[in-house]
């Protein structure tokens, strides 16, 4: 409907701008004739103004409508791995290796859709339901990112202490977008990232090369042990590993 309207619009202008022309040519002088053809460009290019609005808009609400349900449809597949029976240990390797993927999808998934709704294009404001969406988003991220925090710093008596990168470097666990003039790029997880600020809802402003973008807390760790591991996961792509024969076990 909102592109269907604009686009009639366009079509009643149209002819308006041809009848115009045909009854200024044979009616009106050359200065009203001059006058009613501004008139007629000035409206032509506020519709045209008016129906790219429009359309950035859809995108805009199409590529969140479209994530909403990739991450609708990673959750039903949880479901169906939470029914399947689980017997042997291979059951048990596939299905941790499935919900580890799955994990690390929602949260691509998660952040492109707080970087959509920061982002509304002309920087409009947000509809209530939407502002309380993204707020909802970004207040469970940083519940999680303070408590993964705390525990990133905390040592067990007689444990050896955590390996912590230096002030202002963190390294990001999950993969992070960031949007650019023709689309989004992506941060590999495990890929050293420069803190710049921290945003007001308690998210990192973060520089990865040429790349800038913000991350919750919940996406990055200052622990290298941790990022060593993630690159390393990475690397392996979710293919099972050799464990111990009595991890998972039946």
């Amino acid at each position: 409907m909102r592109t269907f309207l604009p686009t009639l619009v366009a079509i009643l202008v149209g002819a308006a701008i041809i009848s115009g022309f045909a009854w200024a040519k044979s009616r009106l002088g050359k200065k009203t004739f001059f006058s009613i053809v501004a008139t007629i460009v000035v409206v032509g290019v506020v519709t045209c103004v008016f129906v790219w609005v429009n359309l950035r808009l859809d995108e805009w609400e199409r590529a969140q409508d479209e994530r909403l349900a990739e991450h609708s449809s990673l959750a039903e597949q949880v479901e169906e791995i939470a029914r399947q029976p689980i017997v042997t240990y291979d059951d048990k390797k596939g299905v941790l290796t499935r919900l580890t993927k799955i994990q690390f999808e929602q949260t691509r998934l998660k952040q492109e859709i707080v970087e959509l709704l920061r982002h509304k294009p002309f920087g409009l404001p947000l509809t209530e339901s939407q502002r309380d969406f993204l707020d909802s988003l970004t207040k469970s991220e940083e519940d999680q990112g303070e408590e993964q925090e705390s525990q990133s710093v905390r040592t067990d008596e007689g444990d050896k202490p955590k390996r912590l990168a230096p002030e202002g470097i963190v390294y990001n666990v999950v993969r992070l977008s960031t949007r650019l003039k023709h689309g989004l790029a992506g941060i590999e997880p495990g890929t050293e990232l420069k803190v710049i600020s921290k945003n007001s809802d308690g998210s990192l402003h973060i520089q990865a090369g040429d790349l800038v973008a913000d991350a919750p807390l919940s996406a990055v760790t200052n622990d290298l042990d941790v990022a060593a591991a993630v690159v390393e996961q990475e690397r392996k792509k979710y293919m099972p590993t050799a464990t111990p024969e009595n991890f998972l076990s039946p």
